[in-house]
């Protein structure tokens, strides 16, 4: 059972002056939730924040990985690409097209929750707080 953590950025670049950064300590075990809003980045963009994040060594302490689907499927497949490189681990659970974000149809997922994942099942669970 893991915790899900919001999709605020979790770590920045060593030149950022922003103290919402969080060590890659803060994640382990957690879910992390990506989504790409409406902005809708190019995928050289992606990939850049991706790095940032693969940097700092997130994707070693997360237990699992959950993507939103894409703003109308923009760069849909480039984003799955991506980011399987980006994490560059097979043993990571990523569950991609998640209906949440700035997508529709979207769900609503709680943060700071216990959660588990079945990448198989492509579901999520959520235990009561």
């Amino acid at each position: 059972m893991t915790s899900l953590m919001a999709n605020a950025t979790p770590t920045c670049p060593p030149s950022a002056k922003n103290t919402a950064c969080s060590p890659a300590a803060d994640w382990q075990g957690r879910i992390l939730l990506l989504e790409t809003s409406e902005e809708q980045m190019s995928p050289e963009k992606f990939s850049r924040a991706l790095g940032f994040l693969k940097q700092a060594g997130v994707f070693k302490a997360v237990s699992g990985i959950l993507f939103g689907r894409p703003m109308d499927n923009v760069h849909r497949e480039e984003y799955h690409r991506r980011l399987a490189a980006a994490v560059d681990d097979p043993s990571l659970p990523i569950l991609a097209d998640v209906s949440v974000g700035h997508a529709l149809p979207r769900c609503i997922l709680p943060f700071g929750v216990n959660a588990r994942v079945d990448a198989q099942a492509q579901t999520i669970t959520f235990d009561a707080p």
